[in-house]
């Protein structure tokens, strides 16, 4: 509470702040400034939680430095055992120089489908000099939670890339509200605010999203629920499922289909009826109706 930690290493070795092993073990930091330096040629790991480890970071500052490449948050699942996390209110920047690892803010690799990481209120931005940078990640698909905060990735070099969001392979969804998310490619790299490939799944919901090169990139085998997101630029080879609003013309847009009664919709819009007993659609009102179907398909 209160305090300053600093953490600094020389040589090849990893400079490391803090780290949360096994289960029972909890690390609280408030109102707390940190910061991890490695001046050598070895990475730096600000704050590590692995193996059930549990970590509060909250209205705290984090600057990672280093040489080579560099994290600021690592939860991991050694032993089968997932590690959580709540980043609350917070500045985190992350900055490092590698052509081959990428530099990260959030590495979250939590079993896919589990929600054990949720990041609140604050800006995270990870900066690779000279290689990929990447804001947020979910290694194998957790269901990691992003609300009303700034994700920033940044990478440099050609055929190198900076992604704010890079959601991989599993069940998911990792899950972004509220949030500016911005990815940005220096000297010829590929800036891609939300990268999600073969088996990646994202749900976004109310979101500005930038990307120097493309804002929204979905491989083939990758999904995407879309709900009200700001962005222009759109490189699709998966499936995305869009819904949106056009204020200037009150205009209610949906991509795919709509299904009203049934989950598995095989028209534009389809209607099932069963179990009802009024019409199963109808123009107009009660009293005075212009069109109607009813629940027998008349």
């Amino acid at each position: 509470y209160n305090s300053r930690i600093t953490a600094s290493q020389t040589g090849n070795q990893q400079a490391t702040g803090i780290l949360s092993y096994y289960s029972g073990p909890k690390v609280y930091i408030y109102n707390s400034d940190m910061v991890v330096h490695q001046t050598g040629t070895g990475p730096a790991l600000a704050i590590q939680a692995d193996s059930g480890g549990d970590v509060q970071f909250v209205f705290s500052d984090l600057t990672v430095t280093a040489n080579s490449y560099a994290y600021g948050f690592y939860f991991g699942q050694y032993d089968s055992n997932d590690s959580t996390g709540l980043i609350v209110g917070s500045k985190v920047s992350v900055k490092g120089s590698h052509s081959t690892n990428q530099v990260m803010g959030l590495i979250d690799w939590g079993d896919s489908g589990h929600a054990n990481v949720t990041i609140r209120d604050s800006i995270i931005t990870a900066t690779n000099l000279t290689g990929n940078g990447v804001g947020i990640g979910n290694a194998f698909g957790s269901a990691t939670k992003i609300f009303d905060s700034e994700i920033t990735g940044v990478g440099t070099g050609a055929g190198k890339f900076g992604r704010a969001i890079k959601a991989t392979s599993g069940t998911g969804p990792l899950y972004v509200q509220n949030s500016k998310i911005t990815g940005t490619g220096n000297s010829s790299a590929s800036g891609q605010g939300v990268y999600v490939p073969n088996g990646g799944n994202v749900t976004l919901l109310n979101n500005q999203i930038s990307g120097s090169t493309k804002d929204l990139v979905i491989d083939a085998g990758g999904t995407v629920n879309s709900s009200f997101n700001t962005y222009t630029s759109l490189t699709n080879a998966g499936t995305l499922r869009n819904v949106s609003s056009d204020l200037t013309t009150g205009n209610f847009l949906v991509s795919g289909k709509i299904g009203i009664g049934t989950t598995s919709p095989w028209a534009q819009l389809s209607v099932n009826p069963n179990g009802i007993s009024g019409p199963a659609f109808a123009i107009g009102s009660s009293t005075l109706t212009n069109f109607l179907v009813d629940n027998g398909g008349n």
